[in-house]
């Protein structure tokens, strides 16, 4: 009994410590899921926090690297989607960039955290949005 216990502790110790995310999950190699978390508008006078309504962002965009697509994902609100036009990957970042309209926008994922930054430009005005991305 007593050496069931000093095996199971350590064990146990393990199961408590969460498991490092492979850094494939990031590399492109997956279709992703990435939640906008911090908003920020920009204009020639600074930024300011904003919220995901007022710039009419969705909560979610979902990756799909296959499709060379990135689509929106909002409860009751018509989906959009957005081609995916160049991806690079250099240091263990993923570097995703495309047009949607009169906007260009930029997409950088950590390959290792799965963090990421989404810059969006247009005439005279920019937004920062930053967030995490997952397997599904």
């Amino acid at each position: 009994m007593k050496k069931t216990k000093w095996i199971l502790s350590p064990l146990f110790l393990l199961l408590l410590v969460p498991a490092p995310v492979p850094a494939a999950d990031f590399d492109g190699s997956q279709p992703l899921i990435c939640a906008l978390k911090d908003n920020f508008e920009c204009g020639p006078d600074g930024c300011e926090r904003v919220t995901s309504e007022a710039i009419n962002l969705p909560q979610f965009l979902r990756l799909n690297f296959k499709e060379k697509q990135i689509t929106t994902i909002r409860e009751g609100v018509q989906v959009r989607t957005t081609r995916i036009e160049n991806a690079d990957h250099k240091e263990g970042n993923m570097f995703l960039r495309g047009l949607e309209s009169d906007l260009v926008w930029s997409l950088v994922i950590n390959e290792t955290s799965g963090k990421m930054v989404l810059s969006i430009a247009g005439n005279e005005a920019g937004f920062m949005i930053f967030g995490a991305c997952t397997a599904p």
